[in-house]
């Protein structure tokens, strides 16, 4: 039997008052001396028994009568299978609890945990459910599985989360084919989350999940934050001159939904402070300061930046790297040269390349005359200007020279022949050279196209509004890649890779004979970035971020890798590309060196903003699915379905009246 309103079942303690009052206002017999008792008439011993027999049972009908009236109030009903109808009835539950890097944030986590522990104590022992613990993926998958103690267990386990970011799509997506696999009906996910803003990022737009499935969410995010954060730091990638002082600037934001005043900001480079002051945001959310760092012989060098902020602190430092390089030797072989500037071929070149002492480039100028064959390894990239010919062994050492890893530049003039620079350098150049293409004074060409991701190109802002009079018509060679034209469609640059060295052909000069090339702000930036290319030595990445993956390529097979607490970690076999997990500097030691990779989290995780859960509720509920009602609700309505037909509760009351009318009947003829 089971009851539709169990907490009338109290007044069941309402029996105690008929007994009390029984027992309270029993009369005791007075006690009258007489004389004699001869005129008395005598009472049998049964009539008085008979008598006591009458007050016991009023007593139990007073009392019958209450308890009946209040399990009446309870409304009863026999349902001995409700247990398996409501709160027992097989379900399916994935719990996805949010284990991104925010979720550090104060005690969420452990408000995340302890949701999780709610959720699996209302399951019974045929249910079955999954805890997903997710950030930008599914960090961890445990179950499906009924068995609620080692789920249990596992949420348990969660020690602390990790500095991925928050991207709810992969794990909602995850946890409805999880439940499209299960054999139960009743299907619920549940979201365990802070609810950032950015988690929504990537959602894809119009999925719900399946019809069927219930989406339950739990807010454990505080109403009011603050958070201080480093969002940047804008340094050069690498210099070329040691013990100067260099400026960095570092970006400060306020990411809370509170307003932050400021705090001490600290600079150290390679472990030593350098710089320390406190910053002031001025009711400003965002501040940039200036940093003035110098940077001690050459290598590589590690910075760190910190910003002293006791609410959130697992992103309160910030790393990078610079790498202090010897400058570039580049050798540029003048064709034409001239004691007037202005005629000179090489004068603009060499100006572009030493215009500042910064110059990455460290420049020495020869004629075609006086190039010597074993001078030619000294230099990581030649510059051939207007060069016509060359001696047959300089030739052959040219070849050689970029074959084993040399890097050449060539940019033929009006002191160039077709045929003689096809027979001299066709087995370093990057195409062959067809015939001049002279235009009218008032006719010109314009750079039409390129290819702006090569990673000459890339870097620049190019401003095309160069005019070419006079350029060589060019037929690229089999291997050659054409990184731009003119606007009649001739190649205007070529590369090539021969061996491990490259070649570049410009097909014009670069002076102001054929063109006016060198006063376009283009042209030291193109210059720069052309040899800088040739020269092998890219743009190193100053910092990465956290999930992001590092080409293993190279790598010596006894080459170590060590986390920033200086774990060692394992390289698998035949692995090409490593994933950086952790904020810090990773440190990768082979037969070539050190190799270091500063790493930072993602500044979208240190904006703690918030989004209503009941956004992601309405864009992720599917809208064939019934909402469905919690246990207790499920269970009152099969209960109040149960009784319905029943009315056991009239029976009852009816009793009552029956044992009223027989207590007042009994009362009458009983003596008091």
């Amino acid at each position: 039997m089971a009851f539709l309103t169990p907490l009338f079942l109290f007044g069941l303690l309402a029996a105690v008052i008929p007994v009390a009052i029984h027992f309270i206002r029993r009369d005791k017999p007075p006690k009258i001396v007489f004389s004699t008792l001869r005129f008395f008439q005598q009472t049998s011993r049964k009539q008085f028994l008979f008598q006591k027999m009458q007050q016991w049972l009023l007593l139990l009908l007073r009392t019958a009568a209450v308890v009946l009236l209040a399990i009446a109030f309870a409304r009863p009903f026999f349902g001995q299978a409700l247990s398996g109808w409501t709160d027992m009835a097989p379900r399916s539950v994935v719990l996805l609890i949010d284990n991104s890097m925010s979720m550090s944030y104060g005690d969420y986590l452990q408000r995340a945990k302890s949701a999780a522990r709610d959720v699996l104590a209302e399951l019974g022992p045929d249910d079955e459910a999954a805890v997903v613990l997710f950030s930008d993926k599914a960090d961890a998958v445990y179950g499906p599985s009924s068995d609620l103690a080692t789920l249990q267990a596992a949420i348990d386990r969660i020690d602390k989360p990790g500095y991925q970011v928050t991207r709810y799509f992969p794990a909602l997506r995850l946890a409805d084919e999880m439940l499209a696999n299960s054999r139960f009906h009743d299907k619920s996910v549940h979201l365990i989350s802070d609810f950032q803003n950015s988690g929504m990022t990537g959602f894809e737009s119009g999925w719900t999940l399946k019809p069927g499935v219930n989406f339950v969410t739990e807010n454990v995010a505080d109403r009011e934050t603050r958070n201080l954060t480093i969002t940047g730091v804008k340094s050069p990638a690498n210099l070329r001159e040691a013990g100067q002082e260099e400026a960095l600037f570092v970006r400060v934001r306020s990411m809370g939904n509170l307003q932050q005043d400021g705090a001490e900001l600290a600079v150290s480079i390679d472990g030593e402070e350098q710089f320390r002051k406190q910053v002031s945001l001025q009711n400003r959310s965002e501040v940039v300061v200036k940093v003035p760092v110098t940077f001690a012989g050459e290598g590589s060098h590690v910075g760190r930046v910190s910003v002293a902020d006791p609410g959130f602190d697992r992103d309160n430092d910030f790393y990078f790297t610079l790498d202090v390089l010897p400058k570039i030797p580049v050798l540029v072989v003048n064709g034409e040269a001239s004691g007037n500037w202005y005629d000179d071929e090489a004068h603009w070149f060499r100006l572009a390349l030493s215009s500042n002492e910064q110059s990455p480039f460290a420049v020495e100028t020869a004629t075609p005359e006086n190039l010597h064959v074993a001078d030619l390894a000294r230099y990581r990239v030649i510059a051939m200007l207007n060069v016509g010919q060359v001696e047959h062994q300089l030739a052959s050492a040219l070849q050689n020279y970029v074959r084993e890893g040399g890097s050449l530049l060539l940019a033929p003039g009006d002191r160039v022949e077709a045929g003689a620079f096809n027979r001299q350098f066709a087995a370093v150049s990057a195409g062959s050279l067809l015939s001049r293409a002279s235009l009218s004074e008032d006719d010109y060409l314009l750079i039409a196209d390129a290819s702006e991701r090569h990673p000459i190109l890339r870097p620049l802002e190019l401003d095309w509004g160069a005019r070419f009079g006079e350029s060589w018509i060019t037929k690229p060679a089999d291997s050659a890649e054409v990184l731009m034209t003119y606007d009649n469609g001739a190649p205007a640059m070529i590369e090539r890779q021969i061996g491990r060295g490259r070649s570049l052909l410009f097909a014009s000069s670069l002076d102001l004979e054929w063109n006016n090339l060198p006063l376009q702000s283009m042209y030291l930036p193109l210059i720069h970035q052309s040899l800088k290319y040739l020269a092998n030595t890219p743009e190193k990445k100053a910092s990465y971020l956290v999930g992001e993956t590092v080409a293993l390529e190279g790598v010596a097979r006894d080459a170590k890798l060590l986390s920033p607490d200086g774990r060692a970690l394992t390289l698998q076999e035949g692995e090409e590309n490593f994933t950086l997990r952790e904020p810090g500097v990773y440190r990768q030691n082979g037969e070539g060196g050190t190799t270091l990779y500063a790493v930072n989290h993602a500044a979208e995780e240190s904006n703690l903003a918030g989004l209503a859960p009941e956004v992601i509720f309405d864009q992720v509920l599917n809208p064939e699915t019934t909402p469905n009602q919690s246990a207790a609700v499920r269970s009152q309505m099969l209960k109040a379905e149960l009784e319905k037909p029943q009315r056991l509760w009239w029976w009852v009351l009816l009793a009552v009246a029956i044992l009223l009318v027989a207590e007042s009947l009994i009362a009458n003829r009983t003596y008091r």
